[in-house]
């Protein structure tokens, strides 16, 4: 092997909670590193942590100016043969990077591999995420969506040059943005089975802004689908035109919306809501696909009886969002006031009778059908 096999990327802001952790991740691995960590301006003890483990760790320093310029701030620091990114709050599974280079044999292939999600507090496992095939082929399952955060994924060096840098206009999403360049211009992805990274779900999340990432993840999809000048090479030079772009951003932004309902996030959800097509809400040809995306990420995040209300609440209203029930005409009737006082109240109380409760004198209050209201039972695709 050469002297650095692996470049690990680890962008932080304010991060001296956490970033500790990422680097003991790092540390316990046994292949040669390079783990260069960029402070992106913090102002709390971020720097006397990193400082704390001396010469094992590269620091850059620099202004604020968010995640993607972090990365790139890195990019010509670079000496393993291979990049991975490691987020500040995350950690490494051990022996993640020996099965990934053992995976990637020295190609130029994308390998990546499952993940487990954690609480705030890393004690308690959310849940585990096999590592998806990416069916009808990479590029496409990118241009409709994200799969994974990055820790799960470990680049050639050269994808830089062929793909391109980091774009914090697309903040919260840049990663999903790069990824899907890079099968654009042509890279191999290659799946391994085991979970090789940790990963942290708590409120300061990017992934917790659902309206940030709703407005972020919109630009990312109608990128895929039309021509970009940042690739070197792409082979897809007119981008998606395999699917209608106005389908995918309506699957993309039901799923928003699901986060933003069991999150808790009234005003989020709102914000989505104007800028979405209730008509097009219920045409979305996978109601229980986007419901259950709501309840991994939020519901099991969330714990003990609020989740038992959310979950209940979401069952009641996700067919009538998704027009699961076929009855569009009720369905878009009823988006307007889907997130009414008395509906976000709902989403308030604690217990799953009480909401189902208050679900069902909702409803009745607004003469909807309880056929409608039927909870979906599976993907209609």
């Amino acid at each position: 092997m050469p002297e650095t096999t692996v470049s690990i990327i680890t962008p932080c802001y304010n991060a001296g909670r956490f970033i500790a952790g990422a680097i003991e991740s790092v540390l316990a691995q046994d292949v040669p590193y390079q783990m260069i960590i960029v402070d992106d301006g913090s102002t709390d003890n971020t720097q006397e942590v990193i400082e704390s483990y001396g010469g094992d760790i590269e620091l850059l320093r620099g202004d604020h100016a968010g995640v993607a310029h972090a990365r790139n701030k890195a990019l010509s620091a670079l000496r393993g043969r291979y990049v991975l990114l490691l987020d500040a709050d995350d950690r490494l599974e051990r022996g993640a990077l020996r099965r990934l280079v053992n995976a990637a044999n020295g190609s130029e292939q994308i390998v990546y591999g499952g993940f487990s999600s954690w609480d705030a507090d890393m004690k308690r496992r959310l849940a585990v995420h096999a590592a998806k095939r990416l069916r009808p082929h990479p590029f496409l399952f990118l241009s409709r969506g994200n799969y994974s955060p990055p820790g799960a994924m470990l680049f050639p060096r050269d994808v830089f040059d062929a793909a391109g840098t980091f774009d914090q206009a697309v903040a919260g999403c840049e990663d999903w943005d790069f990824l899907a360049r890079t099968a654009r211009a042509g890279y191999r992805f290659r799946r391994i089975g085991p979970a090789v990274f940790n990963y942290r779900r708590h409120m300061a999340s990017a992934s917790n802004q659902a309206y940030s990432m709703y407005r972020s993840g919109c630009e990312v999809i109608r990128r895929c689908h039309r021509r970009d000048p940042r690739l070197a090479r792409d082979v897809f030079p007119d981008g998606n035109t395999v699917d209608n772009i106005d389908d995918n951003l309506l699957n993309y932004g039901a799923s928003c919306l699901a986060l933003a309902v069991l999150g808790g996030d009234e005003a989020g959800a709102r914000m989505i809501l104007q800028e979405m097509d209730p008509a097009g809400l219920c045409r979305l040809k996978s109601a229980g696909r986007s419901y259950r995306l709501g309840l991994a990420w939020y519901g099991l995040a969330l714990g003990g009886d609020r989740t038992d209300g959310i979950r209940a609440a979401m069952a009641g209203t996700a067919a009538l969002l998704h027009g699961h029930a076929g009855d569009r005409r009720t369905a878009a009737g009823i988006l307007g006031n889907l997130l009414t006082p008395d509906f976000g109240e709902l989403l308030r109380q604690p217990g799953p009778k009480k909401a189902l409760r208050l679900f069902r004198e909702w409803r009745l209050s607004r003469g909807i059908p309880a056929a409608a209201a039927a909870a979906p039972d599976g993907d209609t695709d």
